[in-house]
């Protein structure tokens, strides 16, 4: 029996969810994390939805509300993957959600996809980037779920939920391919916000936002600033590696318009790319989804400069922004014509501005997200 009086409960878990929940959007971890935030918080603003979710727990409050979500803290944070799991399996039970929602391929969604089985509820399971719907030998590898009994827990979730959910359709291609199974094509949500004008104080501010990893290639980003002298760029992001950060660090150093800002909470870094000239992407071909950074920086009409990422291809056909084929000369190019041609910057801000609050603007997503919600809850008598 539901225990939401009648409303369709829908329970999100990620365990690194954390700090966006707490900062409801400000303090972002991730971009999946922001994304999974910003959905619940729409289908809370719906009528007829319980909205929960299971994270890590909080020093100061075991459980809050946050955007109209109930969020419960499963584990402490520095807790063991066994002992996360058996939290937010417990609270799973406790809960009794009628829709589990779990995004990207970890150990988190394959015990939401056993509860689901286990009592006879519904599973969406979401793609955070390519590798979730791939999920063949070397992206199991990349993900850490390469080894038993992982490796299959992973693959029997994503191919058994009853939803499945691409950012793009090169995504439900690789469902396809992969998983043997059709997926469900929902783009990601960003806040709308008036164009931006480029910051007179820095006019040739170029920004790179993304964590510290190595696939990431911040690298690029600062060889690239070598050859663009007359710009200057600041890298944003949290390090994953602190011994690939210190190698990044004193490369940048070397480099006089190259700063390294490290990790800045929503707001800000929202601030610094309002006013920028462009954002920039140097991230290895295959290891993004549909970057959070793009929709960010299109939201305040900020163009996209992208090495290798080119979600639905955005950039090669649209026009918000500029895909350089892997080849750095060509992004050098980019930036640099932004740079020194008004008309050109002026039309390519105006069409990432206006993509964005027409295909991603909360409300829009919000409202086909709940559709799928409500044409995807249990009946009472399906239930036990």
């Amino acid at each position: 029996m539901r225990q939401n009086g009648g409303r369709i409960g829908v329970c999100f878990v990620a365990h690194c969810a954390l700090p966006v929940l707490m900062s409801q959007g400000e303090n972002v971890s991730g971009g999946a994390e922001l994304q999974q935030y910003l959905i619940a918080r729409e289908l809370a603003r719906s009528r007829g939805f319980a909205v929960s979710f299971i994270t890590t727990r909080a020093t100061t409050a075991p459980s809050f509300v946050a955007g109209g979500i109930q969020v419960i803290g499963a584990s402490p944070g520095r807790a063991s993957r066994a002992l996360r799991l058996a939290g937010i399996l417990k609270e799973l039970v406790l809960l009794s959600p009628d829709i589990v929602y779990s995004r990207c391929a970890t150990a988190d969604a394959c015990v939401c996809y056993i509860y689901t089985r286990m009592a006879r509820r519904r599973f969406v399971y979401a793609a955070g980037s390519d590798l979730d719907v791939e999920l063949d030998g070397p992206a199991l590898a990349r993900l850490g779920l390469n080894r038993f009994p992982w490796n299959r827990a992973i693959r029997n979730a994503a191919r058994g939920a009853e939803i499945l959910l691409a950012q793009t359709s090169e995504q439900a291609s690789l469902a396809t391919k992969h998983l043997g199974r059709t997926a469900r094509i929902l783009p990601n949500l960003v806040e709308t916000r008036d164009r931006s004008a480029v910051d007179q104080e820095h006019p040739n501010r170029i920004v790179w936002v993304a964590n510290f990893h190595r696939h990431k290639r911040p690298d690029l980003a600062i060889s690239i600033a070598a050859m663009c002298p007359e710009l200057s760029f600041t890298l944003v992001g949290a390090p994953r590696d602190d011994a690939y950060l210190t190698s990044i660090v004193e490369l940048a150093d070397r480099h006089r318009n190259v700063e390294i800002l490290g990790a800045l909470d929503h707001t800000a870094a929202l601030e610094l790319l309002s006013g920028s000239l462009a954002l920039l992407n140097t991230t290895d071909q295959g290891h993004e989804g549909f970057p959070n950074a793009f929709l960010e920086a299109w939201s305040l009409g900020v163009p996209v400069v992208s090495l290798n990422a080119d979600p639905e291809r955005l950039l090669s056909d649209f026009g918000p922004g500029v895909q350089c084929g892997g080849d750095v000369e060509a992004a050098v190019l980019a930036l640099r014509r932004l740079a020194t041609d008004a008309d050109y910057y002026e039309a390519m801000s105006q069409t990432a501005h206006k993509y964005v609050q027409t295909n991603h603007a909360p409300k829009v997503i919000g409202k086909r997200f709940a559709g799928m919600m409500k044409a995807l809850a249990p009946s009472r008598g399906s239930q036990t």
